[in-house]
């Protein structure tokens, strides 16, 4: 019996789905599972950098482009307690000036401090825990008429360099 052959196409696409999900499920263990027995709690130790942080990336993101997401709006008030989120989303800089899909980077950090976790809370004003980390939207932050999209990656053992640095 002849066995059927596998367009290139297919087969490249069925590898990377396999290595995509190892590598999601090796991250999901991680959250339920933290390494060294460590607790998660609310409160979050104070990294240093020799301990590395989360590098996280500012994008400002025109309003044509925003689907599906919570809008959350800021004040200066919330800002004031994230003064380095605050700084890129008051004042973009020198970033980049070109759009690319409706969005455009204004700034990017290291969270030592582990912060963004705290400011992506203010999203969840008015709702319980559970409410809050059951959602799956993504949210954009809007201050002054300008919207921002904010993510963190892992430190990957400090391999990346900041502006901020």
């Amino acid at each position: 019996m002849k066995l059927p052959q596998i367009p290139p196409g297919r087969l490249i696409f069925g590898i990377v789905l396999i290595v995509l999900g190892i590598v999601g499920s090796y991250f999901l263990y991680g959250l339920i599972f933290p390494p060294n027995g460590l607790q998660q709690t609310s409160m979050s130790p104070v990294a240093t950098e020799e301990n590395g942080g989360a590098y996280c990336f500012i994008h400002e993101v025109q309003p044509d482009f925003i689907q599906n997401s919570i809008r959350v709006h800021l004040t200066d008030d919330d800002l004031e307690d994230f003064p380095l989120i605050g700084k890129f989303i008051r004042n973009p800089g020198n970033f980049s000036k070109n759009w690319h899909n409706g969005r455009r980077t204004v700034g990017d950090f290291t969270d030592y401090q582990n912060q963004y976790s705290d400011f992506r809370n203010l999203s969840c004003r008015n709702m319980s825990f559970e409410e809050c980390h059951a959602r799956q939207e993504p949210v954009v932050f809007e201050y002054d008429g300008r919207y921002h999209e904010i993510g963190c990656l892992p430190d990957f053992g400090g391999a990346h360099r900041t502006r901020d640095s």
